[in-house]
């Protein structure tokens, strides 16, 4: 049995969560290669799968039991793996479980990134950061236990080889695909209404959590300061901020900076939406801005690129590698820069054109179809003869 255990995917997924359901779609639409079986899923009952997913005759999708990742788990579900008779086992996280004994299936895991290690201030209340000696540990267990590692970007490998010490020769790089966007599922004029926009402002828009690394609270910064001096030359109604992604009680620097700002309606946290929502919301945009000091791939970036969105970023971690010359990258630590370059994408439309134009291009690299096939043909590789 060639098994992929999704069950870290929930009916909100967020990140590693995004992935997984993207790589099911992919192996959902491509044919595998000669002699590989069909991959088995393990999902949770609340999984946010599509049909297409759940009925495609490329994939046994298998409704097993919650499980969160955890190193409870990783300590028994070696058994659990064996009387399932899986022989190879993808685990899209770092929390396979731990390899005891010569029968056990052979693993792959994937790894997006070493934030906790790259960046540990980034996280300041998270328990990776409070037990970081610990996650290392684990880290380095995991990569040595696995037959392969899929990294996300050129740049999470090498953050990887350097924080870890693994060979680079176990480590694939394979980007994240990017699913056709959710066109008229959700009505822009309906999402305008749920979030209290008028037609004629421009929005601003991010997505992400709130953990500090991604620097939400600095684009609440910069934005007050591109609302301060808007009126400056500038007809029309000045810009909205909306903020996407779910609140997180550890971290409310960006509420209170929204706040101490006085920046009332003019910020709008709208929490976590579902895709087709999303999707209406990057539609009716202006720009997107990830003000992130780190990524180890970018996917709200790409998915804003896709839907040919202008994309204002940071040059931390592979956010540089994904947006290549389709965004307009500054130092997101300095709220007059990352105002500045918001402003010039709102008040320049040959620049705005331009970005929209690279990002269509640029997102073109990253199909269902090209992270699919490098899977399979790694499963290939990789499964026992």
């Amino acid at each position: 049995m060639l098994l992929i255990d999704a069950r870290t995917l929930g009916p909100q997924p967020t990140g590693i969560g995004r992935y997984t359901a993207n790589l099911l779609r992919g192996l959902a639409e491509v044919d595998r290669p000669a002699g590989l079986p069909r991959p088995t899923v393990w999902v949770r009952p609340d999984a946010g799968l599509g049909d297409a997913v759940r009925g495609s005759d490329r994939l046994d999708v298998v409704v097993r039991a919650s499980r969160p990742a955890s190193l409870r788990h990783a300590a028994w579900g070696q058994a659990v793996l064996r009387r399932a008779g899986a022989r190879l086992v993808h685990t899209p996280d770092a929390f396979a479980p731990l390899v005891l004994g010569q029968s056990a299936p052979r693993h792959l895991i994937t790894l997006h990134d070493v934030i906790p290690l790259a960046l540990p201030d980034g996280l300041p209340r998270s328990r990776k950061r409070r037990l970081r000696p610990l996650w290392r540990a684990w880290l380095r267990r995991q990569t040595r236990q696995a037959a392969a590692v899929v990294c996300v970007s050129g740049h999470a490998r090498q953050d990887i080889v350097r924080r870890l010490g693994v060979e680079p020769n176990k480590l694939h790089v394979i980007p994240n695909g990017l699913p056709p966007p959710e066109v008229g599922a959700a009505h822009a004029s309906d999402v305008l209404r749920s979030v209290g926009l008028r037609p004629d402002e421009p929005v601003v828009l991010s997505v992400g959590r709130r953990d500090p690394y991604k620097n939400v609270a600095g684009l609440v910064h910069a934005f007050a300061r591109l609302r301060g001096d808007w009126s400056a030359g500038t007809a029309g109604p000045p810009p909205r901020l909306v903020v996407v992604g779910p609140t997180d009680p550890r971290y409310p620097e960006a509420e209170r900076a929204a706040t101490h700002a006085g920046l009332g309606d003019a910020v709008v946290f709208a929490g976590y939406v579902d895709d087709a929502t999303l999707d209406a919301l990057r539609r009716r945009a202006a720009v997107f801005v990830s003000p992130s000091r780190y990524e180890g791939f970018g996917l709200p970036a790409a998915e804003a690129m896709r839907d040919g969105l202008p994309v204002v970023c940071g040059g931390g971690g592979a956010l540089p590698e994904v947006v290549g010359d389709a965004a307009l990258v500054c130092d997101v630590d300095d709220p007059a820069a990352l105002a500045g370059a918001m402003r010039r994408v709102l008040r320049e439309p040959g620049l705005a054109d331009a970005l929209r134009e690279r990002g269509r291009r640029r997102a073109e690299r990253f199909t269902l179809r090209k992270m699919a096939d490098a899977h399979l043909a790694l499963y290939a590789r990789l499964y026992p003869v």
